[in-house]
């Protein structure tokens, strides 16, 4: 995957090392590693080392990475898709089912179901939940398409920035 940003004025008034501009994107430390060694890492169009570089309001910076290979199984199973735009997915995750594959389950699992999705859709994205639901509940499933996704999600949902409200029914 091909990412270009351009460094906002807002942002460094001055100069900006890259590692915090990347992860004021979002990004976390061990994908700032995968682009420090990605050997794609380049500056106004110009290859640069990101360790060692400052940026400036107006840079354009840009790299590339593989988008990450999951060891899931895509499957075609059933998936009710709430809301889905380039960033996100939302899915209604039924009851009985895992959101993603443990040792003794590799099938039959929300993230086998996203990339069967993807796959029949011709969609881009991996399987980056942003948290959990338990086997048996149903409900609203969050998922970034992307790692910096994920990271930035997971980050606000930690910092109290993401509500979640949960309705319950229950039988006697």
């Amino acid at each position: 995957m091909h990412y270009i940003y351009r460094v906002p004025a807002v942002l460094a008034t001055e100069r900006i090392s890259t590692k915090n501009f990347l992860k004021s994107l979002g990004l976390s430390t061990s994908r700032f590693k995968s682009v420090k060694h990605s050997g794609t890492f380049c500056v106004n169009g110009a290859s640069a080392v990101a360790a060692q570089t400052m940026l400036k309001p107006g840079d354009v910076v840009s790299w590339d990475l593989p988008t990450p290979n999951h060891s899931f199984i895509a499957e075609d199973l059933p998936l009710d898709v709430l809301f889905e735009d380039e960033y996100f997915l939302i899915v209604n995750k039924p009851p009985a089912m895992l959101v993603h594959p443990v040792r003794q389950e590799q099938t039959g699992t929300v993230a086998n179901a996203v990339l069967g999705y993807y796959r029949r859709t011709n969609g881009e994205g991996g399987f980056h939940p942003v948290h959990r639901i338990d086997r048996n509940t149903s409900g609203a499933l969050l998922m970034a398409k992307t790692a910096e996704g994920q990271h930035l999600l997971s980050t606000c949902a930690t910092k109290k920035k993401v509500l979640r409200e949960y309705f319950a029914v229950a039988r006697q």
